[in-house]
């Protein structure tokens, strides 16, 4: 589905400097705790379009579009690692001291080895259609994603846009590697979501929840893995309740 616009215009967008790339971010609203956006593969922040509209009455959003995505930088290196150190160098450049986090999709996975790796920086976490290895994707959707990254790599002698895109499919081809074990480090309350056809495998979801202490999962009816835009109604409500409930006083 293609992204649409947000509703608002962004206040002040900013572009913050990062282990060599132009990371953009964009900002809404003005009064609430901070509420993070980290949007999956081959996407950009507006992905969050319909979540950027209801949320920024009740949070400061802050929306990153990721290194190599959208209006950030082709910059390598390209990874979940490095993409969770960016989103710590965006909040340490707005002084944002504390956030929840909420990441679909490869952004899932970035917001899950950011809770990992600095969990005092989190109040809050939510993921949706995150996957700690290409082994919680369903081989139907893995295969294509093996093959085109295949293609661009070798049309990438001959493009350079190719040669980019084949280091964007890498991401899902090569990563996540985030274990299980890992998980134990992140003591924010945690939602853990995913479409009811999701291309992540259901038993992988219950075991990124399980992994979590105290995380809680909810599972989108009628809904594919972009439940952001499926079922957005429902979604920003379920996030809401939970975000409420263990806000910052």
């Amino acid at each position: 589905m293609k992204p649409s616009t947000p509703a608002v215009k962004a206040e002040n967008p900013q572009t913050i400097q990062s282990a060599g790339a132009a990371i953009r971010v964009f900002l809404y609203g003005q009064t609430g705790p901070f509420l993070v956006l980290l949007h999956g593969n081959g996407e950009d922040h507006t992905i969050f379009a319909s979540q950027i509209a209801y949320f920024q009455a009740y949070f400061r959003v802050v929306a990153i579009d990721s290194r190599c995505h959208g209006a950030s930088s082709f910059a390598l290196p390209l990874s979940i690692g490095q993409m969770a150190q960016d989103v710590l160098a965006v909040m340490d450049a707005l002084n944002i001291q504390t956030a929840a986090v909420l990441g679909y999709s490869d952004g899932g996975n970035i917001a899950l080895k950011l809770a990992a790796m600095a969990p005092e920086r989190l109040w809050a976490l939510v993921v949706s259609g995150a996957n700690l290895s290409t082994k919680g994707v369903k081989r139907r959707v893995q295969v294509p994603i093996v093959l085109g990254w295949a293609l661009c790599a070798a049309m990438g002698v001959f493009s350079q846009n190719a040669r980019k895109q084949a280091h964007v499919l890498r991401l899902m081809v090569k990563e996540p590697q985030i274990s299980p074990q890992s998980l134990r480090a992140i003591g924010c309350p945690t939602l853990v979501m995913a479409g009811e056809r999701d291309i992540i495998r259901p038993a992988h979801t219950r075991l990124i929840a399980q992994s979590i202490a105290g995380a809680s999962q909810y599972t989108v009816k009628n809904a594919g893995h972009d439940v952001f835009n499926q079922a957005p109604g429902e979604v920003n409500r379920q996030v809401h309740a939970f975000l409420k409930e263990h806000a910052p006083s």
